[in-house]
């Protein structure tokens, strides 16, 4: 049987594991955001979490591992947050709409997260193998599009949303066209010469509002109008 005093030296250790882990994956994020994953050795995670390199390898063996926590600390960091409050609130259609719009405030905020999503995807498309993390991943992922699917299915119910077509869909293209243009935006800074009048965010929104017209009857896009007025 184990004595008081070893379970409190095997807590403090799985305390200090767990603490050490989330550093790691922070520093590592960060470095990612700043400098991109291909560009930021194993070296410099660890001076930026002030651990040994060992320590780094001890938690994950190989960069892929580490960038796939990282994306999951990105996805937390950004979508989830306004999926998980949209979620748990009764608003029927504007639950997706408000999801979409956060994108808006994701740009403004935080555009590091359509950075780093971007430069995972394509390392993560280049790997020969994928990290085991990735099981993870995907479960975070599903869980986040089995919320969406509910509150599009919230949607049809309060006929904010069509039925003629499959949304579940039109919302991945959504999706991807809102990431895709930011990540533009970001890069560019914007599109238009005439900045004074187009500004980045706005040029978002606009291609947020088509999309969700798209997906609206009239009754939806009468309402949304009234929200975002």
């Amino acid at each position: 049987m184990k004595s008081a005093a070893q379970i409190r030296r095997e807590r403090d250790t799985d305390q200090l594991k767990q603490k050490n882990h989330q550093r790691i994956i922070r520093s590592a994020y960060a470095l990612f955001c700043r400098k991109g994953i291909e560009q930021t050795s194993f070296q410099e995670v660890a001076d930026s979490a002030a651990i040994g390199v060992a320590t780094v390898y001890r938690y994950f063996t190989n960069k892929g591992e580490l960038a796939v926590h990282a994306a999951i600390l990105n996805r937390q960091k950004g979508l989830q947050s306004e999926i998980d409050r949209a979620f748990g609130s009764d608003a029927g259609g504007w639950q997706i709409c408000s999801v979409l719009l956060y994108h808006v405030t994701i740009f403004l905020k935080t555009p590091e997260y359509f950075r780093f999503q971007e430069d995972f995807d394509s390392f993560i498309s280049r790997l020969p193998e994928k990290p085991d993390a990735m099981a993870v991943y995907n479960e975070t992922m599903g869980k986040q599009n089995r919320q969406l699917v509910e509150m599009i299915h919230n949607g049809i119910k309060d006929s904010t949303f069509r039925t003629d077509r499959d949304l579940g869909q039109y919302y991945s293209m959504a999706a991807v066209a809102i990431s895709s243009y930011a990540q533009k935006l970001i890069n560019r800074k914007y599109m238009i010469s005439r900045e004074e009048v187009w500004k980045p965010e706005d040029q978002l929104k606009m291609l947020i509002d088509t999309l969700l017209s798209d997906m609206m009857t009239e009754k939806g896009r009468r309402e949304y109008q009234s929200h975002v007025d």
